[in-house]
């Protein structure tokens, strides 16, 4: 019985709260007796299921045997053997030995799966919750029940999908195009053909893709962090200090590490994690804000450049914008003069 029970501390209890493992020894006896004998009848559906599959290898060993004399027996007879009265009975019999081998299988294969007949354990402790929290109440703040305690997981779960779910997001979505404001959409209608015209002279005139894989896209579509430091990289030049400066040395500078000047004050450091989960767009707008770094329709139509954002037919039939529109739709985000509606557009 002391085994059997310490067996069920081990791999019964194994996905219980720590609380409830450790307050195990507390609880009534008749739970403890009920614990164990959830775990033998889990040992009996073990053994029951690997005693079907040995069975049923067996029987289709013991068939591959027969079925191997059969297909001896009949190759000599085609080279011009012939049997004696013997070696017939014994092919005959072999050949009621597989039929009757074969309705085994198949009754076999027509057995339902052996089923657990006891309620699990995590339902057996809800009775006894209020126990168990008892012993650690003084040490524990938190649920007070198992039920809480589950809803509070199931709430953790949901969170982490859906977090997941965001970030694993390609740019090309439309929530994250949504994220760009209405000015940065309508230069990108106005300038898309030779923005489309740039990539594809970086991507096959500098032969970025046969230098190194780092300057190319990912095979789903996704921006590289690489490709967006080299737009940053051609804007600020040495403005930019980043970590991955020691990927990108063969890149810059014929090979050099990159410099800083001392009379540069505005250094700006590119989120890498940002730009590992492909949030480029984020990255580059915290990049210029920490910076005090202007991000002007140039930088607009480069980043929309990355993105890949379709031309907007819609707003290729609206007439051309005044100057003092034209001004509005620049989106400036520097430390000195930085507009509302720009914030606001990029939170």
């Amino acid at each position: 019985m002391r085994s059997i029970k310490q067996s069920a501390r081990g791999k019964v209890l194994r996905d219980l709260p720590i609380a409830v493992r450790q307050s195990y020894d507390k609880l009534p006896e008749q739970v403890q007796a009920k614990v164990c004998m959830l775990h033998a009848d889990g040992e009996r559906f073990r053994s029951e299921q690997l005693s079907r599959s040995d069975q049923r290898m067996a029987t289709i060993e013991a068939r591959r045997e027969i079925q191997t004399s059969i297909a001896r027996f009949n190759l000599d007879r085609e080279r011009g053997w012939a049997p004696t009265r013997a070696d017939l009975e014994e092919h005959q019999k072999d050949v009621a030995d597989q039929n009757e081998l074969l309705e085994e299988i198949k009754k076999l294969n027509e057995q339902p799966e052996p089923v657990l007949s006891a309620e699990p354990v995590w339902e057996l402790l809800q009775g006894h919750a209020t126990t168990i929290w008892k012993h650690k109440a003084a040490k524990y703040d938190g649920p007070a029940t198992i039920e809480a305690l589950t809803e509070q997981r199931e709430a953790i779960d949901r969170k982490k999908a859906e977090r997941r779910a965001v970030l694993g997001k390609p740019l090309t979505d439309e929530e994250g195009v949504a994220k760009l404001s209405a000015s940065v959409k309508r230069i990108a209608a106005r300038h898309s053909p030779q923005i489309e015209r740039v990539l594809q002279y970086r991507r096959g005139a500098r032969g970025y893709e046969q230098q190194s894989p780092i300057w190319t896209r990912s095979r789903d579509g996704q921006v590289t962090a690489s490709e967006v430091l080299s737009i940053m990289f051609e804007l600020f030049g040495d403005a930019i200090v980043t970590k991955y400066q020691s990927r990108l040395r063969h890149q810059t500078r014929g090979g050099k590490a990159l410099s800083i000047p001392a009379r540069e004050k505005r250094l700006a450091v590119i989120d890498a994690q940002l730009l590992e989960l492909h949030r480029v767009e984020e990255a580059i707008y915290l990049t210029c804000l920490r910076a005090g770094l202007p991000v002007t329709r140039r930088l607009n139509a480069k980043l929309l450049a990355v993105l890949e954002i379709e031309e907007d037919t819609e707003a290729k039939k609206r007439t051309v914008p005044s100057a003092g529109e034209s001004r509005g739709s620049l989106v400036v985000l520097t430390a000195d003069d930085a507009e509302p509606e720009a914030n606001d557009d990029f939170g």
